[in-house]
């Protein structure tokens, strides 16, 4: 009964998302989850799909600080390129489940690839500000669809080691990012300009539509669509955690040069290539998140440290003058940043009952909200009051964000305390 345990058959052990996540692991039809971690063809496609996404989203931010000092435009029209490239994360959030449903991944993953690749060449065409904001708003909706598509790839091929997945993708990410700054401000430093800096995700993903087009990938059906109805609350209070860690990253990769050039002094192309030690910082948070993921069930502690080391470098950061000062605090800020979005990413999917389709729509509608409002928030302040002052948002978000975290784990080991797993072995 309900005290009594049997010898043969251990308790589970683990949060909660590990539990659920052992449940659909064990349903899985194509058996997409295996005893050990291991790297197929459809897994380097989606990582070679998200890292080229990035690229291009980091290239934004730099490309942006560009754009207003040629366009002559204001700090409210400039992050409003980045609004535009966030709505189309919200529709890709509203529709994605529809679209994977009505034409597969593997179509949806393509077509995703070619429309971010269109938005970028609108972008890099553009001499007017409403050809640009054309660009950005399809780069945005393209490959807010392609980002999606690698998430529920790896959720699926990879079950309970979503973490290290999503945290080795977004490795990936940081690798091509690292170099974003340097190549468009070298570029910007010669007579080609900074644009072709823009473009190497477009030829890259060319030629892997030619090598890997024909890859099959996991079909919806094949994890279980064993759920419907609603999400439990705390699988909106992980896409609330996830929308706020992705505006403190993203405050940064679009306004971090501003913030160099106005308070330290130095010019365009000094502070957008200075901004690659941020993408440094990324790269070897992520190098560490790979190692701490490769146990499951980690998540919520290491976005908790993560969320402690952005705040402790972006106050370095937001206060130095010091060029070699700001350089470490870009460094340390990133490694604090660099696994609060994939870890996030990883709850999320991990508290959703196996819905990972409609799941991850729903997570990519946050990102793209808080990708849309909070530079456009910092924007319109740093119009009236400076970008120094405007970024007092990013403590915001981290406070806030560190808030909804300890609301998840304190309801996470509520249930664990109330679960009949628990109950029965205490009794």
């Amino acid at each position: 009964m309900g005290g009594r345990r049997d010898p043969r058959h251990p308790q589970p052990k683990g949060s909660i998302e590990e539990m659920s996540s052992r449940k659909v692991d064990t349903t899985s039809a194509q058996d997409l989850v295996s005893a050990r971690f291991a790297r197929d063809s459809v897994t380097w496609l989606a990582y070679l799909g998200l890292a080229a996404y990035n690229f291009s989203l980091y290239a934004l931010g730099p490309a942006l600080t560009y754009l207003h000092g040629e366009l002559r435009i204001s700090y409210t029209l400039t992050s409003l390129h980045s609004t535009l490239c966030a709505v189309g994360m919200v529709v890709a959030g509203l529709t994605f489940d529809r679209v994977v449903a009505r034409f597969g991944r593997q179509r949806t993953f393509w077509v995703s690839a070619l429309t971010m690749s269109v938005g970028i060449l609108l972008f890099l065409m553009g001499r007017t500000v409403v050809m640009t904001l054309i660009g950005a708003g399809v780069l945005g909706t393209g490959g807010a669809f392609l980002q999606a598509g690698t998430y529920v790839i790896l959720a699926d091929r990879h079950g309970r080691w979503r973490d290290r997945a999503l945290v080795e993708a977004n490795l990936g990410a940081s690798i091509t990012a690292v170099f974003v700054p340097v190549l468009l401000g070298l570029l910007a430093a010669t007579a080609v300009g900074w644009r072709p800096g823009m473009l190497p995700p477009v030829a890259v993903l060319s030629a892997f539509f030619i090598v890997l087009g024909r890859t099959s990938m996991p079909a919806p059906e094949a994890v279980g669509r064993h759920s419907a109805g609603r999400f439990p609350a705390g699988f909106w209070q992980r896409c609330l955690l996830i929308g706020l860690v992705v505006g403190v990253e993203f405050c940064i990769v679009f306004f971090g040069a501003s913030l160099l050039r106005v308070d330290v002094g130095l010019s365009a192309a000094a502070a957008t290539s200075l901004m690659s030690l941020f993408y440094v910082g990324e790269l070897l948070g992520r190098l560490a998140g790979a190692r701490l993921t490769r146990r499951p069930g980690r998540a919520p502690q290491l976005i908790g440290v993560g969320l402690t080391v952005a705040m402790g470098g972006f106050l370095v950061l937001w206060l130095a003058r010091p060029v070699p000062l700001v350089a470490v605090a870009l460094l340390v800020t990133g490694a604090g940043v660099a696994n609060l979005g994939p870890l996030g990413m990883a709850l999320s999917l991990g508290s959703a009952g196996g819905r990972t389709d409609v799941a991850t729509a729903r997570t990519q509608m946050s990102i793209g909200l808080s990708i849309g409002l909070s530079p456009f928030v910092l924007g319109v302040l740093a119009d009236r009051v400076g970008v120094h002052s405007a970024f007092s948002v990013e403590i915001a978000l981290i406070v806030i964000a560190a808030f909804v975290l300890l609301v998840i784990l304190t309801h996470e080991r509520d249930a664990v305390v109330d679960s009949p797993v628990s109950l029965g072995h205490n009794a």
